[in-house]
């Protein structure tokens, strides 16, 4: 499953640099980091955290945009 996702997000990678939406030098960094923001976040996220679901995904998009200079 891991894997799976992966090379989802690698082929997102690849189709936005193909488009020329991404501006990123490594794919395969590139993917190993926004997956560790995933992987991380539930080692810290729970019921008593003062931000909804919600408010912490539209903040790690905000994150994972910046990583690969989307709009550039």
């Amino acid at each position: 499953m891991r894997e799976r996702c992966r090379r989802i997000l690698a082929d997102v990678l690849e189709l936005g640099l193909r488009q020329e939406e991404f501006a990123i030098e490594d794919v395969l960094l590139t993917v190993t980091a926004i997956g560790g923001l995933g992987v991380q976040v539930a080692q810290w996220f729970g019921p008593g955290l003062d931000r909804t679901r919600e408010q912490v995904a539209q903040q790690y998009v905000q994150f994972a945009l910046r990583m690969v200079d989307a709009g550039s």
